[in-house]
Order: C-alpha cells, then structure tokens, then sequence
C-alpha cells in the first residue's frame, strides 16, 4: 500500500476555487503515482483566512468564525477528490464551529465509495490553550479501508501513549498523523513519531467504532512506517 504525505508551506488562496485547484492538483498528481491514501496537514483550514480583507485574515477569532462559510464546499471538494481518484484522504484539519464560540480541530476523512468520518484532536498544545477558543475532542475512533483497520491522531496526540494505545486495542494497524509546526524542533518530533505509522499487533474492535480508553498505563505500542500491505477489498468508514 502507497502512503502520500503532504509536506508543504502554508498557502494563501484568495479564493475557497483557488485552494480547490491547488488539492485537486496535489492530490491527483499522488493518486496517478499510486497512492491509495493521502494526509494532508493539520490546520490546512486555515489556509482559507487569505481569502478575506486583511483586517479577518490577520485575526485568529475572526478567521476562525469566517472560514465556517466553506465547511459545506470543504466537505463537498475532499469527498469528491476521493472519488475521483480512488484514495481515502485525510484531509488536515477544519477548526470546526461547535457553539458558543468553541472550535474543534477536526480531521475529515473521506472514502472512494462516499464514506466520511473524523476525529477531532484531543490533546492541545500551549498555543491551541492559550487561543482561548478551542476545545479537544472527546471521543477515539478507529475505521476500516479496504480490509485495513486505522486511527487519526492529530499532531500532538500521536505524543500521548494511551489514547493512541486505546486505538491499538480496538483494532487499529495504521496511524494516520496529520501535522503542523513551525520550526525545526517541531518537525522533527512529528517526524520521529511516523506519519503515517503503524502499530504493533493487538486485538480487533468494531469497524467504524469508537476505543475505549485503557484502564492502565501500558507502553505506546511499537511504531513503524509501513512499507506495503496485502491487497484487500474496497471498504471504508
């Protein structure tokens, strides 16, 4: 199995069709290589702020609030991408308006066959704390794709042993790791945790279904890149 993952400057379109040309040109020039999964960047959304007057552009709160306006292109784009070429995309991560002012990080995942599920990061950093506005998630997910089970941790959660454990346990075998730092010591630590990853060998959980929290401190499961897979049917959360 062909992993591609995206590794670029942050953009800034100056409108939601530009940003849609620039993901269907990455995304198609992988898939013709091979791909058969792609991840995109944690915080990608926020490349859509450019699109605005400099005044919500440069402001976070006001980013945040503005760029909701693309969520229903946002999901209509990534879902047909993974269509189009046959990948299950990971597309980054949406700041997500829940209500009230809050915002989850949440990473959309998108299948051939139409499927769509996420995960929303559960673990913030100093930065996401220190924005008062963004709240982590509350539930781990695990899905299947073509016979392959996987998880999502964003960024800083693939740091957390028992989260990611958890996955493991409900049957998890990939480890999909979208990214954002912004200097080298960041890079990496991201990079030194695998993305995208595997885990080491454990049970099976439900497809499409959530993983319980472990009840005990335990290692983080063995991390590897994956180099290949046995094919499998097409099946996706």
């Amino acid at each position: 199995m062909k992993i591609a993952v995206a590794r670029h400057a942050i953009g800034a379109p100056g409108s939601f069709d530009e940003f849609a040309r620039r993901q269907r040109r990455l995304l198609g020039d992988v898939a013709a290589q091979g791909a058969e999964i792609a991840v995109l960047p944690e915080y990608l959304s926020l490349e859509l702020g450019a699109s605005f007057e400099p005044a919500v552009a440069g402001d976070l709160a006001a980013s945040l609030a503005a760029i909701q306006r693309y969520r229903d292109d946002w999901l209509a784009l990534f879902s047909g991408i993974a269509r189009d070429t046959g990948m299950l995309v990971a597309a980054g991560t949406f700041l997500l308006d829940v209500g009230g002012g809050r915002y989850r990080n949440r990473c959309d995942l998108f299948a051939p066959d139409g499927g769509h599920g996420w995960q929303d990061k559960l673990q913030l950093t100093g930065f996401e704390k220190r924005a008062g506005m963004i709240d982590g998630g509350d539930a781990l997910k695990v899905f299947e794709h073509r016979g392959l089970r996987l998880a999502v941790a964003v960024c800083y959660d693939s740091e957390f042993p028992l989260p990611v454990r958890a996955q493991y346990e409900a049957g998890a075998r990939l480890l999909l790791v979208p990214s954002c730092t912004d200097n080298a010591a960041g890079a990496t630590r991201a990079g030194s945790r695998g993305s995208p990853r595997t885990c080491g060998p454990g049970s099976r959980g439900p497809s499409g279904g959530h993983a319980s929290p472990p009840s005990s401190p335990a290692r983080r499961p063995r991390a590897a890149r994956r180099r290949s897979a046995s094919r499998t049917r097409s099946r996706a959360a």
